[in-house]
């Protein structure tokens, strides 16, 4: 009896992290997770049999699908400091795109044209920052954020009497003041 209790006690043929790999560190590092949960919460012969077969990540997070929720919440407990690390990489990747983006607008262009624009420099300055200040920074909103100043700043340098660019300065300034960014 104690043999058979011995027998069911071991994980099922839970797959290496080699036998899961990937060809990145990225892919490697998931890899070692599920090879790790798989053996330590003892995953059922569905699950690895499923992965025995599987062939790349799409098919390899199929069979996670018949995990337990038990199960589940240990591999997704796992994998949070990876995401965290891969959140962090994404946000700063994210925001030297936009301190690029911004770089490239040539804001000091239309304040040399019509002072009055500083306050609209200003305002997508203060914008950007708000959004270097979040926790999360969202691609979609960086890229929304970037596209409007594109286009406001396409508009503003069709303008050629000072006078007339410092009222429209004036006039986006204050909408982008009256609409803050906020953090997800």
């Amino acid at each position: 009896m104690l043999v058979l209790v011995a027998a069911c006690s071991t994980p099922q043929n839970c797959p290496s992290a080699d036998k899961l790999g990937g060809r990145d560190e990225l892919a490697r590092s998931e890899a070692k997770i599920i090879a790790e949960r798989c053996r330590a919460d003892r995953w059922s012969k569905q699950v690895t049999d499923c992965l025995a077969r599987a062939v790349g990540e799409d098919a390899q997070e199929a069979c996670l699908h018949a995990l337990t929720p038990a199960q589940k919440a240990s591999l997704d407990k796992a994998f949070e400091p990876l995401m965290g690390e891969l959140d962090a990489d994404e946000k700063a990747s994210t925001l030297a795109k936009l301190e690029q983006d911004v770089a490239g607008f040539a804001l000091d262009e239309l304040v040399t044209r019509a002072p009055g624009c500083a306050d609209y420099r200003a305002a997508v300055l203060a914008a950007k920052d708000a959004m270097t200040k979040c926790p999360r920074v969202d691609a979609l909103e960086v890229f929304g954020l970037t596209e409007v100043v594109r286009a406001e700043m396409k508009a503003l340098r069709a303008i050629s009497d000072p006078a007339q660019l410092a009222a429209e300065c004036a006039t986006r300034a204050k909408a982008r003041r009256d609409s803050p960014l906020t953090c997800n």
